[in-house]
């Protein structure tokens, strides 16, 4: 497929059956070179949302990782939002804070959903969507107070699911060495 009026440029629309490892390969490509100057163990990025945490950086300095971020992904003939310095982020579906806890995320005005125990998914699947949910949240908070504050919502979406009686349980989980 190529763009109308050029010969050069190519286009992957959304919802294309390829669009998902596309965006991979061009997040691989873009965090490839912008790792050259972010620290790659501080860096990640998912479809098209990134994260990198910078430790003990001036403020003149943020500033210059900035401006070279945005001149980056323009060389590429693409834009940029940059937000810092932030104490807090959400990414995805966790909220990430300066001080080291994390906690569950949900977009504001969006409904939560899982595969409902009626539906014609396999058995399996169904049976273990209750302790899929509980390993997820269990994951995504950083201690057992901050899994406490969220199960109630999680519980009350199985239940509308058809999961009735699904009780999470907090469970520290091992920490993953980081390489």
């Amino acid at each position: 497929w190529q763009r109308k009026n050029t010969n050069t440029l190519f286009n992957v629309t959304m919802g294309a059956p390829d669009g998902a490892e596309v965006c991979e390969l061009v997040g691989l490509y873009l965090l490839w070179k912008i790792c050259s100057f972010l620290p790659a163990s501080h860096t990640g990025l998912y479809r098209d949302d990134g994260l990198t945490i910078l430790e003990n950086v001036s403020g003149p300095g943020v500033e210059r990782i900035w401006k070279d971020l945005i001149q980056e992904f323009a060389r590429e003939g693409l834009r940029i939002t940059v937000s810092a310095p932030l104490h807090s982020v959400d990414f995805l579906d966790v909220t990430f804070r300066a001080d080291g806890l994390y906690r569950p995320y949900r977009k504001p005005g969006k409904r939560t959903e899982y595969v409902h125990r009626l539906s014609n998914h396999l058995p399996i699947i169904l049976k273990n969507i209750p302790a899929i949910i509980n390993h997820r949240i269990n994951s995504i908070s950083s201690n057992e107070e901050v899994f406490t504050a969220a199960k109630p919502f999680y519980e009350e979406v199985l239940e509308r699911c058809g999961y009735s009686g699904a009780e999470l349980q907090y469970r520290e989980l091992p920490l993953v060495p980081s390489s």
